[in-house]
């Protein structure tokens, strides 16, 4: 049972056929709390109705997420706890909660595990900058993943000076004493995506690495792509929907003959996702996606061992450390990232001591205990 000054968790959970970095996010505060305080109080705000339509299904859905939060307002003083949106719907719903919440008295903490908030806000009208820094005074604190993410919030001194710093974690628990990862020529290297395919996260461009160190460098290797074929109309360009990213890919496939050492495994979790990155070398990210933070295979690839390859972008540098804990390219240069990867290939002892460091990072730097140690400081109420 949870106790009356245990907080209100609100935000979204993974679902079937529906895992994104956001709830896997959520999913570590909501098992850390069961785990070190007892059963908290969730209101889980993943849905079945297509999240970036206005629907009857989808509306209706937020109205009985919002009976939930005025339900729960009414227990004694507490803290309620909100994972932020980056969009005009999205902050829609969380001004409702914030004034249901503020109406009863209740702390509010707001987590925000994106990267876009800034734009976000300069790129809305009048009235709605107005409701946005209104209903952000009134937050007790507000949560980024990064340093370089706290100028998101720098439309307003007052808001500004509620933001605090908390690096994301693991969502699973890592393997105990793993090895450092070590490559041999002759074997075949494996490569590993693991994020949803949108085309901003680069996986297209991934393919093209797959293409160049097979028949420009001669190197035996296999990839392996680990998500669901998502469309992000924000920022596409040649994607105009989830079935045409789909589409796009296995033509690249076909077109290079790559059929033999391009694997789709659709999306991964728990067992499968550790055996993934368990049986890979490197992780290849070159995203520019634009709700981009701080992504969770990042430090994934680095409790495994993998050496990283990724994008000097938002919060991406915190975990990958160019040359020592891994790579940042341009997300266009295919070519630069395949040298990388045949480049360590000729240098192997170099490739082990990235991944060694990598892993020293994940321990120092992205723990889970740390993680949740510094989110439920947070979560406590006010004296």
């Amino acid at each position: 049972m949870a106790t009356n000054t245990s907080p209100v968790l609100i935000g979204p959970l993974p679902a079937k056929g529906l895992v994104s970095g956001l709830a896997l996010c959520f999913q570590i505060i909501v098992e850390g709390w069961r785990r070190e305080h007892g059963e908290p109080t969730v209101i889980n705000l993943t849905g079945q109705a297509t999240v970036n339509q206005v629907s009857a299904g989808r509306i209706q859905e937020y109205a009985s997420i919002l009976r939930q939060v005025r339900s729960e307002c009414r227990r004694p003083r507490t803290v309620v706890y909100l994972t932020m949106a980056q969009s005009m719907r999205g902050f829609l719903r969380d001004a409702a909660i914030i004034h249901l919440a503020r109406r009863r008295g209740h702390d509010l903490v707001l987590h925000l595990n994106g990267g876009n908030y800034g734009q976000f806000y300069a790129s809305s009208p009048p009235w709605l900058r107005f409701l946005i820094r209104w209903h952000l005074r009134r937050v007790r604190t507000l949560i980024v993943v990064s340093e370089r993410l706290r100028n998101m919030f720098a439309f307003d001194a007052k808001v500004a000076e509620r933001v605090v710093v908390v690096p994301n974690a693991l969502p699973d628990e890592p393997v105990e004493n793993l090895p450092v990862k070590q490559i041999n020529r002759s074997v075949t290297l494996r490569l590993l995506y693991l994020s949803n395919l949108i085309e901003s996260k680069g996986y297209l461009e991934t393919l093209e690495v797959v293409r160049i160190l097979r028949q420009e460098h001669g190197l035996p290797v296999k990839a392996t792509f680990c998500g669901k074929f998502l469309a992000n109309p924000s920022d596409d360009v040649r994607v105009r929907s989830s079935a045409h990213g789909e589409q796009l890919f296995h033509e690249f496939i076909d077109q290079h003959g790559l059929r033999d050492c391009v694997e789709f495994a659709g999306q991964v979790a728990g067992e499968k996702k550790r055996k993934a990155l368990l049986e890979h070398d490197f992780l290849l990210l070159p995203t520019r996606y634009d709700n981009e933070a701080q992504p969770l295979a990042l430090i994934e690839a680095l409790a495994y061992g993998l050496v990283p390859i990724t994008t000097d972008y938002r919060a991406n540098p915190d975990v990958v450390v160019d040359g020592v804990t891994g790579h940042l390219v341009d997300w266009r240069d295919s070519s630069r990232m395949a040298a990388i990867i045949a480049e360590y290939c000729k240098n192997p002892g170099a490739f082990s001591a990235v991944s060694a460091q990598g892993m020293r990072r994940f321990r120092e730097q992205f723990s889970r205990d740390a993680h949740l140690a510094r989110m439920f400081r947070l979560l406590e109420p006010a004296m």
